[in-house]
């Protein structure tokens, strides 16, 4: 585990920072207090749960360049708490649960790369919260799919979910913050999707139950 207390500062390397347990930025600004230098944190869960990434209350919480839960496909959990900022890829191995406010990212990308990416494997569990792309030119590209969420509220923004199907299995209420892209999305009868004003574009069909 890694926790970064009131005051302290951790400086990542370039590379690849492993940590064999939760993630825990309790310092004084959480932008400042992790250093990313452009490398990749690799969250890899030792118990099935309990791990966590807490990337602080404050402001917009940590700031990552690239984040992976796991080495490689297994069932343990890692939950994405808190606030957090992942610049430029997220990479899905474990069940990946977040429940916190995460963005992705850059507010001034000026390539779709830049828009930040998110590879979600087999086990992006979304446990409410708030996923934010920062561009709305370029949003947040998803590839994989949603395996499950719970009934809990989620808010979504400028996010690209083109590349698969999205059936909603519980009854969330799902408000957009900004403009979605969906490939095929069915909506069942317990469901409330409140668009907000909000642009949507479907690349399949659009199916309420």
């Amino acid at each position: 585990s890694l926790t970064i207390g009131s005051g302290g500062t951790y400086v990542a390397t370039s590379g690849t920072t492993t940590i064999n347990g939760t993630f825990d930025n309790n310092g004084t600004d959480p932008t400042t207090s992790f250093i990313h230098n452009n490398g990749t944190v690799l969250i890899e869960p030792q118990a099935a749960a309990g791990i966590a990434i807490k990337g602080s209350n404050t402001g917009t919480g940590t700031v990552f360049y690239n984040v992976t839960t796991g080495v490689s496909h297994n069932s343990n959990i890692v939950e994405l708490v808190e606030k957090m900022v992942i610049l430029n890829h997220l990479d899905a191995n474990v069940k990946t649960r977040p429940s916190g406010e995460v963005r992705f990212g850059k507010a001034d990308a000026s390539t779709v790369a830049e828009g930040g990416s998110v590879n979600t494997g087999t086990a992006f569990q979304i446990f409410g919260g708030t996923l934010i792309g920062l561009s709305t030119i370029y949003p947040t590209v998803f590839t994989g799919g949603i395996n499950y969420e719970s009934s809990s509220a989620m808010r979504l923004s400028n996010l690209d979910w083109s590349a698969f199907s999205y059936t909603v299995g519980n009854n969330p209420t799902i408000t957009l913050n900004g403009d979605m892209k969906f490939g095929a999305l069915e909506i069942n009868s317990g469901t409330i999707l409140d668009l907000n004003g909000q642009r949507v574009e479907c690349s399949g069909l659009l199916h309420n139950k």
